[in-house]
Formats: structure tokens, C-alpha cells, sequence
């Protein structure tokens, strides 16, 4: 599991033969996590995009 930002999904890319792309949500990717510090990391994340997104929307109303 990786966070990435995705500006564009190709049907071809160079590691498909030995990479799977699977998109998931985020309760989906909490499940597929396998430690607990996985997790918490994921939470993390969630909660620090959450508050990134939550501020960009207050500065546009401004």
C-alpha cells in the first residue's frame, strides 16, 4: 500500500508485469493492513489530507 497524488492512470505502465494496481477506500485499505503501526499510519494520512483539504476550502471562501 502506497499513498500517492494520481494525476493520470495509464492501462499500460512498465512494472504491470510484476506490480498490481488495485484502488481501494480508505476503510478498505484499513482492512488490507496487516500491523497495527500500518494503521496508524493510514489514519495519520487520512486525518492530515482531511485537514490540508478542510483548509484550502476555508481560504477559497475568504
Amino acid at each position: 500500500m502506497f499513498p500517492l497524488k494520481v494525476t493520470e492512470e495509464l492501462v499500460h505502465w512498465p512494472e504491470m508485469s510484476v506490480r498490481h494496481r488495485r484502488w481501494v477506500s480508505v476503510a478498505e485499505a484499513r482492512e488490507g493492513c496487516k500491523h497495527s503501526w500500518m494503521r496508524e499510519a493510514l489514519d495519520r494520512l487520512v486525518r492530515r489530507l482531511s485537514s490540508s483539504i478542510r483548509r484550502r476550502k476555508s481560504a477559497s471562501v475568504s
